[in-house]
């Protein structure tokens, strides 16, 4: 659902030698009603090549579309002509309010419990009352020195399961709480379990 101070944000990069000017325009879909469509140069923070650019377009540029209601798709239309092949990467399509909360998340994650049933891990989590979380970040080694990402979470949820290959094998966990600008707090604690395999289930 969007609202009426909500903006449009994405990343941008451009990979092709793509003018300002020749970039496309984006309108929004809801269901059978089009917005018109807007030239996404006029909400580009710093134009540059060969980085990812912030696009941030207020909601309420967009005509025809209703406010509190999902939008089912986004669209980009060409700007123009050219004999060209423009190659673009667009990333990170949120809808965010205005004002988010942007207090730095300088408190490390808690990963209060951690468990195991056959190959799956139960991770349990303690989400303190910031504002700024807004994902769960969650991080799964073999070896306890390299640590690889294996889920992002909203943060409505506050458990999650992790399917993994191997009975008695150790496995190590830590998470991180995750801000509106994909910036990471500090990690939790790492905790240790090892799979072991479960009795069997009888009718």
């Amino acid at each position: 659902m969007i609202a009426k101070d909500d903006h449009l944000t994405f990343k941008l990069f451009i990979q092709s030698n793509t003018e300002k000017g020749q970039l496309p325009k984006v309108a929004l879909q809801q269901n059978d009603v089009r917005s018109n469509a807007l030239d996404i140069t006029h909400y580009i923070e710093d134009f540059a090549y060969d980085t990812w650019l912030n696009v941030s377009i207020p909601v309420s540029k967009f005509e025809g579309i209703s406010i509190g209601k999902a939008v089912s798709s986004l669209l980009l239309e060409q700007n123009g002509t050219s004999a060209t092949t423009h190659q673009l990467f667009i990333d990170q399509i949120e809808f965010l309010p205005r004002n988010y909360p942007k207090v730095k998340l300088s408190s490390a994650a808690i990963l209060s419990k951690i468990g195991s049933v056959d190959k799956q891990v139960e991770l349990v989590w303690q989400l303190p009352l910031t504002p700024s979380i807004r994902y769960v970040k969650i991080y799964r080694s073999e070896d306890k020195l390299n640590f690889q990402p294996i889920a992002i979470l909203p943060i409505y949820m506050q458990k999650c399961l992790d399917r993994v290959n191997e009975y008695n094998k150790n496995y190590y966990y830590k998470i991180a709480w995750v801000d509106y600008n994909y910036v990471e707090s500090p990690f939790s604690d790492v905790k240790e379990i090892q799979t072991k395999k479960g009795p069997m289930l009888r009718c």
